[in-house]
């Protein structure tokens, strides 16, 4: 029977790596004129990172099944119990999927980490006063970077705290998926949040170029966050230049130094590219409008909800710190938090119709096991 489960196999293109196929085809039709070349240190990279993350999604996987196996131990024990858990993980179906998701995910990132740095010369406009404003009129007058960083810049508890929980962003991505790719919660929640996280990194960074924004880091405080050698720029930044003089001394103050390092890093890397005639350095660029850091964490807690109302709890207390983070470290304006909102809420429910078609059920089993 163990042979014949792991001879289960179907190659049928999952919607995911549709999704991932045709964000490549088209992020590579951007990517081939522009100069930009695509980055072999990073492909082997991500190809490292396909057979290391595929590893930790099977190790999760036994933990699943272990815990499944001792929550239902009759008077058999605990082996029968166990192979009864292990049943549909025991399948070359299973192996081959998880391989699939990871490589689908990993392709959106690389891709969308190259057409990142393309937004300037795609569209050479900057909506950062646009935003600025429109955040001031949507919270009545009340300006959030300005307030978050003059009210909290100088409690350093708090500004270290949220700094290093922002940029632990990805690490928590990448656990987070793990629950999901292990198939804690069933095998169509497993595809329908594949196809989620794919289509929400592969919209988000086509949604870049509709009206692009630096952020405030760089469209109010440039002149503070950016060494005077590495300001240049295709555009004439800082675009606000209304910004209330304490607010950028609070900025200086503040001890957010991971987000500083990092916001000086990237504009020297896009500066390489878009001024020098060099490859970027860092191949994430420079986008503030939608926010994907919070659109991906609010995707993520509206998948673990149903999974676990604790690990629910988390994702939404984590997405809370990311929103407001995002404004308090001057990354992004909190309109940029609402467009991601508004995405992860398209991709969550864009997930329950692109997958109900595309059956798969590893011999019976369509939904929680």
């Amino acid at each position: 029977m163990v042979v014949v489960n792991w001879l289960r196999f179907g190659c049928r293109a999952r919607p995911y790596e549709v999704v991932a196929a045709a964000f490549g085809f088209g992020s590579t039709l951007l990517i081939l004129p522009s100069g930009l070349e695509f980055s072999a240190p990073l492909a082997w990279g991500f190809a490292i990172k396909v057979v290391e993350y595929s590893l930790l999604v099977f190790a999760a996987a036994a933990m699943v099944i272990l815990i499944r196996a001792s929550r239902s131990v009759s008077g058999e024990g605990f082996i029968p119990a166990a192979r009864a858990a292990a049943g549909k993980y025991l399948t070359m179906e299973y192996v081959s999927l998880t391989f699939r998701r990871v490589v689908s995910i990993l392709a959106v990132f690389y891709f969308f980490v190259h057409i990142k740095n393309l937004i300037p010369l795609v569209h050479p406009v900057s909506y950062d006063r646009l935003y600025w404003d429109l955040d001031r009129i949507i919270h009545l007058g009340w300006q959030p970077n300005v307030g978050l960083m003059l009210a909290l810049g100088d409690i350093h508890s708090i500004t270290v705290t949220v700094d290093w929980l922002y940029i632990k962003f990805f690490s928590y991505m990448m656990v987070a998926s793990l629950v999901f790719l292990s198939e804690a919660g069933g095998l169509k929640l497993a595809e329908r949040y594949v196809f989620a996280f794919c289509l929400l990194w592969a919209a988000g960074g086509i949604a870049y170029f509709a009206a692009p924004a630096d952020g405030p880091c760089y469209a109010a405080l440039r002149d503070h966050a950016v060494s005077p050698r590495d300001r240049a720029h295709l555009l004439a930044q800082p675009l606000i230049k209304d910004a209330p003089v304490e607010y950028a001394r609070a900025y200086e103050r503040s001890k957010i130094w991971i987000a500083k390092a990092y916001q000086e890093r990237l504009w020297k890397s896009r500066k390489a590219f878009l001024i020098d005639g060099r490859q970027p350095g860092v191949f994430y660029g420079i986008a503030a409008m939608p926010s994907l850091h919070v659109a991906a964490v609010a995707l993520i807690a509206l998948f673990l909800w149903p999974v676990s109302r604790w690990l629910g709890v988390v994702g939404y207390a984590y997405l809370a710190v990311m929103l407001f983070g995002s404004a308090l470290l001057q990354w992004h304006y909190l309109v940029d938090g609402y467009a991601g909102l508004a995405l992860a809420w398209a991709a969550w429910v864009m997930s329950r119709y692109g997958t109900g078609h595309a059956a798969l059920t590893y011999g019976g089993d369509g939904g929680r096991p």
